[in-house]
């Protein structure tokens, strides 16, 4: 009898500790996905054949990191005179950005040298959702 009681509990204790550990895990993944993750869901025409009006994007806000520049050809959430916006990022020439839309109606933004720092990148985009209905 004494075998048996001392593996219940000692199964048991194992449930709950696994458990614990589950919840605590969980919330550690959750944290982080909130604090280095913001959704967006300002999609505009200017992304159109890749992005429908009324998608959402997230953006890892983790990037840029202090002197990281943006990938060529990545897509990023940027900030432009307090607008945001979804925009590709294309390095034409050492030190020339253009920020292009997907849309070939949409002129790009360039900017070089000092005014890189114009425009803010709010986030890399690493997710899509879109609406079916």
């Amino acid at each position: 009898m004494n075998a048996w009681t001392t593996t219940i509990i000692s199964g048991l204790v194992f449930v709950v500790t696994f458990m614990q550990w589950r919840t605590a895990h969980t919330r550690i993944l959750l944290d982080l996905f909130d604090k280095r993750s913001v959704a967006y869901n300002g999609v505009v025409d200017s992304m159109l054949s890749t992005f429908m009006s009324g998608d959402m994007v997230v953006a890892d806000t983790s990037f840029p990191r202090r002197d990281d520049l943006p990938d060529d050809g990545e897509m990023y959430v940027i900030s432009k005179d307090g607008e945001l916006l979804v925009k590709r990022a294309l390095w034409i020439d050492v030190g020339v950005l253009e920020w292009k839309s997907d849309n070939p109606e949409f002129a790009a933004i360039r900017v070089e040298g000092d005014e890189i720092n114009r425009v803010k990148i709010i986030g890399k985009v690493v997710w899509l959702w879109r609406r079916t209905h």
